[in-house]
């Protein structure tokens, strides 16, 4: 009698299966096999037409959300643009699940732009300064003097100053930087009392 009860439990159990697979929406079969393959922009079609009919299955929204989250993560492998990340934030705000890792990415790309642009910046600013020495160090030898060096100094040495106030914490280019002004500080003074000697 125990074996019998046992029996028909287990048929009733196959049976319940096979009725649950075979009521398995085709979308939602289709998505998870797109979506265990990493083809994340597939799963998504599939699971938002399903979305569509029938919001009952289990964590359908959370799969929506992880094949979103799978497909920003692809672009930004591809492209290294945050766009799609901050997207996906905007979408999703109170994502427990991604929210964390996408925020880390961004402070990071973001620090390392910031990085970039300041080192960019440098350059144009240590360069414009070198310039300015080299004519005016060149006036000075063949004693042709003239307003506009002084000029040409005196946008480097402001060029200079600002960008020291935008990143006080760049030891190293602050340091060069001061050398160089410094230096355009002295040829400055040596131009002018060359060009207004009785001053």
């Amino acid at each position: 009698m125990k074996q019998l009860k046992i029996f028909s439990l287990f048929i009733i159990y196959m049976v319940f299966s096979f009725f649950f697979l075979a009521c398995t929406s085709k979308y939602y079969r289709n998505g998870m096999h797109a979506y265990d393959t990493g083809n994340y922009e597939l799963a998504l079609e599939n699971f938002k037409k399903l979305y569509g009919e029938d919001d009952s299955y289990p964590d359908l929204k959370y799969k929506i959300e992880a094949s979103e989250y799978g497909l920003v993560m692809k672009k930004y492998e591809k492209t290294g643009n945050i766009k799609h990340l901050k997207n996906f934030l905007k979408k999703y705000p109170n994502s427990q699940r991604f929210s964390a890792r996408i925020k880390k990415i961004i402070i990071e790309k973001e620090r390392q732009l910031s990085k970039e642009i300041e080192k960019r910046e440098y350059e144009q600013v240590k360069n414009k300064a070198e310039e300015a020495i080299t004519s005016a160090k060149s006036a000075l030898i063949n004693q042709k003097y003239s307003n506009s060096i002084i000029k040409s100094i005196d946008l480097a040495i402001n060029s200079i100053q600002k960008h020291i106030d935008k990143y006080p914490n760049s030891d190293e280019r602050e340091n060069y930087l001061d050398d160089l002004n410094q230096e355009l500080s002295i040829l400055r003074n040596k131009l002018n009392r060359k060009l207004n000697p009785f001053e």
